[in-house]
């Protein structure tokens, strides 16, 4: 397993270029709730991951997938997952309750809350989106607001967002069964590579080294997105993204400041996948997914010395609360 294998152009073109961001591949005939069922289904398809792929990377890498999913077969993939992840919801269909009553969320400006500005809706899910994790965002909005957030889907069930690991996904359109290459040839998305977005998004339910009450403060006094990243270069509560130094998304939030981002979940997964995989395609579109998840990580961050044991960096996996 060689990091520096390069691709084909039109493949890498058609990629899924993100879990987060932007993708290349639209479908406005993908119902959001025909998304959900997918996702369903490709979560409980964990139960099925071939532990020959975990094994492989652990050997190619340092036992790196054993030190980010607790093991290298199906019963730990899924233990990963759903420690993590608990709801898929429809964007277009949720709204929120705060300390009972039906509101908008206000998503990191308390002050303006606390001064009775009109809070700002759940960010839009749009046709560049696959998934976003939003429990860790209204958890610190509940923090910084001092109160109680719940969710509640189109079907009426609340869900209480007391914890980063409440774990509630929305998917965007973006989550798709095909992709389309720049000829217009159509080809199928291996079940790995939408498993390497969840697997992404359940690394955003770990709020790793907890969220501290010197932090809380720190958050109640930002001003606006500039003053958020200023304060917070670096937010492991969530493992929230960073802007993009460079590159084609350049001042984008798409890109990792630390190693085992949710990025490099997405990335090792993918590349398990590959291994486990038959379908040139299929391994050409997870081999993309490997290559552009690692290019994610900045920082100056060589994640094949990390990757290999050269830089001595653990994945920390675990997961804390508020310590006022």
């Amino acid at each position: 397993m060689n990091l520096s294998k390069t691709l084909p152009l039109f493949l890498i073109l058609a990629c899924l270029v993100s879990a987060c961001g932007k993708s290349s591949t639209t479908s406005s005939n993908d119902a959001e709730s025909s998304r959900i069922a997918l996702a369903q289904s490709d979560a409980d398809q964990f139960k099925n991951f071939n532990s020959g792929g975990g094994q492989a990377v652990d050997q190619a890498f340092n036992q790196t997938f054993t030190k980010i999913f607790g093991g290298n077969d199906a019963a730990s993939v899924q233990r990963y997952f759903n420690d993590r992840v608990h709801h898929f919801v429809d964007s277009k269909k949720i709204s929120f309750l705060a300390d009972g009553k039906e509101t908008n969320t206000n998503w990191l400006n308390g002050p303006s809350a606390q001064s009775g500005a009109n809070p700002s809706p759940t960010p839009d899910i749009t046709n560049e989106i696959q998934a976003l994790n939003i429990t860790t965002p209204l958890w610190l909005d509940g923090l910084v607001n001092g109160i109680h957030i719940e969710l509640k889907d189109g079907n009426g069930n609340t869900y209480p967002i007391d914890s980063t690991r409440s774990g509630i996904v929305e998917l965007g359109a973006a989550y798709l069964t095909t992709i389309q290459s720049d000829s217009g040839q159509t080809y199928p998305i291996p079940v790995e590579a939408r498993q390497a977005i969840l697997v992404h998004e359940a690394r955003h339910s770990d709020c790793t080294g907890g969220f501290s009450g010197a932090q809380l403060t720190e958050l109640q006094n930002v001003t606006d997105s500039d003053d958020f990243v200023a304060k917070f270069p670096l937010m492991n509560c969530g493992h929230l993204h960073q802007k993009c130094a460079a590159g084609d998304y350049a001042g984008i939030e798409a890109c990792d400041g630390e190693a085992f981002g949710a990025y490099t979940m997405g990335a090792i997964y993918a590349l398990a996948g590959m291994h486990n995989n038959t379908d040139e395609v299929a391994v050409q579109i997870l081999r993309a997914n490997f290559f552009d998840y690692l290019s994610r990580v900045q920082n100056n961050i060589d994640m094949h010395a990390v990757l290999t044991g050269q830089i001595a960096i653990t994945p920390d996996m675990t997961s804390d609360g508020f310590h006022p």
